[in-house]
């Protein structure tokens, strides 16, 4: 984020998130660029790119968003599934299920 723009108060999510697009924190290759850790951009999402009046309930939107976007890039692709990859999508459905029911 910090190459994208100077403020992150800048930042095109921030139009997004207030427009209430299914916005994504994830890291695309973090040693390449010496990121932070994850914890940091959604720390750096909420504080510099959500509205004054939002709660904790964004961070929650962040993650299940996250999470739904990686299982569904990660099984999607591929037509052919072995039993292992099978038992992680279930996983993956499972803990998308429990973000659920603290709605």
């Amino acid at each position: 984020m910090k190459w994208l723009v100077d403020d992150i108060r800048n930042h095109p999510g921030a139009i997004l998130m207030t427009k209430k697009f299914p916005v994504v924190v994830s890291s695309d290759d973090p040693a390449v660029w010496g990121a932070k850790p994850l914890s940091h951009d959604f720390y750096m999402a909420f504080m510099g790119m959500c509205g004054a009046d939002e709660g904790i309930a964004i961070l929650k939107q962040l993650a299940y968003n996250s999470i739904q976007d990686t299982v569904v890039k990660t099984f999607a692709l591929s037509s052919d599934r072995s039993d292992q990859e099978s038992h992680e999508m279930s996983m993956g459905d499972a803990i998308l299920n429990k973000l659920r029911c603290y709605d």
